[in-house]
C-alpha cells in the first residue's frame, strides 16, 4: 500500500477529467466530471466556481469543443454546485438557534402516515 498526496486537487481532477473523453457521456468521463465539481465544491474553489472562468480553461484546452455540449456542461455544473451546497438533515440531531422550547427538552420532527409533525419532548436524563 502507498501514501499518496495531492497537490491542487482542484486542478488534478480537473485535468483528469479533461485530458481524456469529456465530450463522451461515457458512464467514467461522467465519473471523472461529477469529481472535478465535487473537488471544486469540496476545497471551496472560489476561482473555479465560475462558469466563465471553467468554460475559458475547457477551450484552452479542448479548443473544438462541441459548443452545445459546452453549453450543457456548465448548466449541469451549476446545478450540481447548487446540489452540493443544499441543506442535508442530520441522521440524528441538529441545533437550531431559531427554535425555542422549554428547559430539558428538544424537538423531534418526523413523518407519520405520510404528514410531517413536530413535537416538544422532554430530554432523558443521562
Amino acid at each position: 500500500m502507498v501514501l499518496v498526496k495531492y497537490k491542487q486537487p482542484v486542478e488534478y481532477s480537473f485535468v483528469v477529467w479533461i485530458t481524456n473523453y469529456p465530450e463522451s457521456n461515457h458512464p467514467i468521463d461522467d465519473e471523472n466530471f461529477y469529481s472535478f465539481v465535487k473537488n471544486v465544491c469540496r476545497y471551496n474553489a472560489s476561482k473555479w466556481k465560475n462558469e466563465k472562468f471553467l468554460k475559458s480553461k475547457i477551450l484552452k484546452r479542448k479548443p473544438k469543443f462541441n459548443p452545445q455540449k459546452l453549453k450543457e456542461l456548465l448548466y449541469l455544473y451549476g446545478h450540481l454546485k447548487k446540489f452540493y451546497n443544499a441543506t442535508y438533515l442530520p441522521g440524528t440531531w441538529r441545533m437550531e438557534s431559531n427554535t425555542r422550547v422549554s428547559q430539558c427538552h428538544y424537538i423531534e420532527r418526523g413523518v407519520k402516515k405520510g404528514v410531517l409533525y413536530q413535537k416538544e419532548r422532554i430530554r432523558p436524563l443521562l
